[in-house]
């Protein structure tokens, strides 16, 4: 489940879809009420920073970083870059 508000709701709404075409799974984007689900789930990332861009860009490599990981993405796939 993704929960977003505000201009949170589209990365929501971008990571549901991400994770439905990359990754076989079927989750649910919600765009309201963001603070009453945000400890509901099994999994919750919340980033403590007043920063928005670094919070957002947190939440972002998070994020996308789990369908990589359930299509079997490990570190040894990437290569060194120079």
């Amino acid at each position: 489940m993704f929960a977003g508000s505000g201009c949170s709701a589209a990365i929501a709404n971008h990571m549901a879809v991400d994770h439905s075409q990359n990754g076989g799974l079927r989750p649910p984007a919600f765009n309201d009420g963001a603070t009453p689900l945000r400890r509901s789930g099994n999994l919750n990332l919340s980033i403590a920073n007043d920063q928005y861009g670094s919070v957002k860009i947190t939440h972002l490599s998070l994020l996308h970083a789990m369908p990589d990981l359930a299509m079997g993405w490990t570190a040894v796939d990437v290569e060194a870059v120079v």
